[in-house]
């Protein structure tokens, strides 16, 4: 992600997707920060890397669940300073910006002589006479091991990081014919809804969708249909419509459908697809057993959230001022592009 075009044809030079909504990310569990920016947050996905170079970090004590490691610092041993520090902006005292370790651990091998192809990560030659040097120059990823172990050895070492689990607790993928807490039925804004309330709660759930693809009945409204709520009052929990994937103050049916992408993926949502309910019984055990028509057994279930949503079915009444009527009668959910345009021209006459 950048906000500058210029930066983002440097990136697609190197053979890199780039974009400029940062919404686009919340399908990546992988992240590396570059700068501050509190948006990040909001966006990142539930339980993703991100390997942060920002300093300060964007990321709080309000993501817990994101699992931190630190690139932009590494950790010194201050009683080998030769005299007492005195800055460290914004930086704990153990602490040390990776970039000016660098030009430490360069300057020492200049001053040992070694030779700068030797000693430091810079490929182009450096001019000893200048005094004025600010950079050490682009990374040469063939000498970089060679520097880190310079850096070890004079005192400096990476900030502690754990990897984060496999599988947590909340994270973890269930089997047809496994115990599962909680069944949601509906991929809809009601179901992801629910879905994504649970996963903060560190309660797993799983998703049943009967079509092959989640929104409930948002893709199957007339073309053209906008929704007469403003933007920012379509949202779901903790998760707003992001504003610079959509810019405008209404939507559209298809944006939301591409919000409650966005929101499936920020909170993982574990959806099922081709998976039609057909029976739900209470077992003697207190448990719930679903059958589908899908692949695989039955699925038990501690608790069931029906999420079926009000709209599922079109409704088709007859209506007795069409008793005369020879057209065609559609209705709203069978207008397609060409049925929408006939139907705006014959509203026209």
């Amino acid at each position: 992600h950048s906000s500058s075009l210029e930066r983002q044809r440097d990136l697609q030079l190197e053979g890199l997707k780039t974009t400029g909504c940062l919404s686009d990310g919340t399908g990546s569990c992988l992240w590396v920060v570059g700068k501050f920016d509190p948006q990040i947050r909001t966006h990142m996905p539930h339980g993703a890397v991100a390997c942060v170079f920002s300093v300060p970090s964007p990321l709080d004590e309000t993501r817990p669940d994101v699992y931190v490691v630190e690139g932009a610092t590494l950790r010194l041993d201050s009683t080998r300073l030769s005299a007492p520090r005195t800055f460290s902006n914004l930086l704990r005292e153990d602490e040390i910006y990776a970039c000016h370790a660098s030009s430490i651990v360069h300057a020492a091998g200049l001053l040992e002589g070694e030779g700068h192809a030797h000693s430091c990560i810079a490929r182009h030659s450096l001019d000893l006479k200048d005094e004025n040097h600010d950079e050490v120059g682009e990374v040469d990823h063939n000498s970089l091991d060679k520097h880190l172990k310079k850096a070890q050895a004079m005192g400096f070492r990476f900030p502690p990081f754990e990897l984060p689990p496999q599988a947590s607790k909340a994270e973890a993928s269930f089997d047809a014919a496994e115990r599962v807490p909680v069944v949601i039925i509906g991929a809809g804004a009601s179901g992801l809804a629910t879905a994504a309330c649970l996963r903060l709660r560190g309660i797993p759930s799983i998703v049943l969708e009967k079509k092959a693809t989640l929104g409930g009945s948002w893709d199957s409204h007339f073309s053209g249909l906008s929704i007469t709520t403003h933007r920012d009052y379509c949202g779901l929990p903790y998760y707003p419509v992001p504003t610079d994937a959509f810019p405008s103050e209404t939507l559209r049916a298809q944006d939301y459908l591409k919000y409650l992408e966005l929101y499936a993926h920020r909170f993982r949502a574990d959806v099922r697809y081709g998976l039609n309910v057909g029976h739900i019984s209470h077992e003697f055990d207190g448990t719930w057993k679903v059958e589908h028509l899908g692949k695989g057994a039955a699925i038990n279930a501690q608790a069931i959230v029906v999420a079926t949503g009000q709209h599922r079915t079109p409704r088709s009444h007859q209506l007795e001022t069409l008793a005369g009527f020879e057209g065609r009668v559609f209705h709203s959910s069978e207008l397609h592009e060409d049925e929408w345009l006939c139907a705006m021209e014959a509203a026209k006459e």
